[in-house]
């Protein structure tokens, strides 16, 4: 069993060190990356939309 974990620890070891892995470590950090402020430009336009209908909401409340 300990020798089956050294396997995997020296594989993933030599697999981090290869160039082809390092292009890929940092795509996958892009892409999470692009995804995480994709979702935060998400959420600051969907609060944008909310405040407006409150706002709207709150004029004609006045008006009416």
């Amino acid at each position: 069993m300990k020798i089956q974990i050294r396997n995997i620890i020296h594989k993933l070891g030599n697999f981090l060190k290869d160039e082809n892995a390092g292009s890929l470590l940092e795509y996958g950090l892009l892409i999470g990356f692009s995804i995480f402020i994709f979702i935060i430009i998400i959420q600051i336009i969907l609060s944008m939309f909310d405040w407006t209908s409150t706002q709207i909401s709150q004029f004609f409340d006045q008006i009416g």
